[in-house]
């Protein structure tokens, strides 16, 4: 059995669109390589928040899978360390890491630095 192969890379139900013809999966920007979990995982990690991780919907989703693709344990291992991984916490972080006030010094914008430094005034960055 293949464990890897292409995966959507942001599977979650905002990309799904119910059709007369049957669910059509859409928004294929993240498509990468990577372990099949790894779609699961993010479809199963937004699914739960909406639903404050409960527990038994939790399970049925993992036996619905398990019954059309079985798991191996290190799938399951892999399950848990992504479900462990703070994702809100990073993205807060990175929001504020990509966001301008991350660049910025207490009181001196990117302009004010180009300004001391092209008037002397500042140390050369």
């Amino acid at each position: 059995m293949r464990f890897f192969g292409i995966c959507h890379g942001d599977y979650s139900q905002h990309n799904l669109l119910f059709t007369a013809q049957g669910p059509v999966i859409i928004n294929y920007e993240r498509f990468c390589k990577d372990a099949y979990i790894s779609d699961f995982a993010h479809f199963f990690r937004k699914i739960m928040e909406k639903h404050n991780w409960n527990t038994g919907l939790g399970m049925d989703m993992i036996r619905a899978y398990d019954k059309i693709r079985r798991l191996e344990g290190w799938e399951l291992r892999q399950l848990c360390i992504r479900m462990r991984y703070p994702e809100k916490f990073w993205k807060v972080a990175n929001h504020y890491f990509n966001s301008k006030k991350a660049g910025q010094t207490t009181g001196m914008g990117k302009n004010s630095l180009k300004y001391a430094h092209r008037n002397g005034n500042g140390r050369n960055f």
